[in-house]
């Protein structure tokens, strides 16, 4: 994502040692990074409770159980300004998709992909207000994509 964003104070956060090195590597001194699930510890320790204008948690959701993902949102939530937003994107289930493509979203290595309205559900259970798009065309293999903004009020 770093690579995307305009100037910006980064923090990110993967337990997979790979994924980090390999950040580390291309954008060095661009921001923080750190090989560990992120935890309320992670934020007190860096000073960092309601800092962030922005979360994103791409392709983390459908990794995690319903506890997992909830303390997730309750993290985000506690990290962002008043008026923030967590922004999450994941494989989901939804009415009338294709074999094919049900098949695909259950081969993921995500053992939690769940349907738009079980994501919505889990993040109206932190968040008061909760946009979503579904997109089908993010990538080119049948696939379909939610996209969460939660906001802090």
């Amino acid at each position: 994502m770093l690579k995307y964003l305009p100037e910006v104070e980064y923090v990110g956060f993967d337990a997979n040692e790979k994924y980090i090195n390999n950040a580390i590597k291309k954008f060095g001194g661009k921001g923080q990074f750190f090989c560990e699930f992120i935890k309320k510890d992670s934020l007190i320790q860096l000073d960092k409770e309601n800092y962030f204008d922005i979360v994103l948690a791409t392709g983390v959701l459908h990794h995690l159980n319903d506890q997992e993902a909830l303390e997730l949102f309750e993290l985000a939530k506690n990290s962002l300004k008043t008026g923030g937003r967590l922004v999450t994107i994941d494989g989901c289930y939804t009415e009338n998709q294709s074999i094919i493509e049900k098949f695909i979203l259950s081969q993921d290595r995500g053992k939690f992909v769940r349907t738009e309205e079980n994501y919505i559900k889990l993040a109206k259970k932190i968040f008061n207000v909760v946009n979503y798009e579904t997109r089908k065309d993010l990538i080119n293999i049948p696939y379909t994509h939610i996209i969460m903004e939660c906001i802090k009020t």
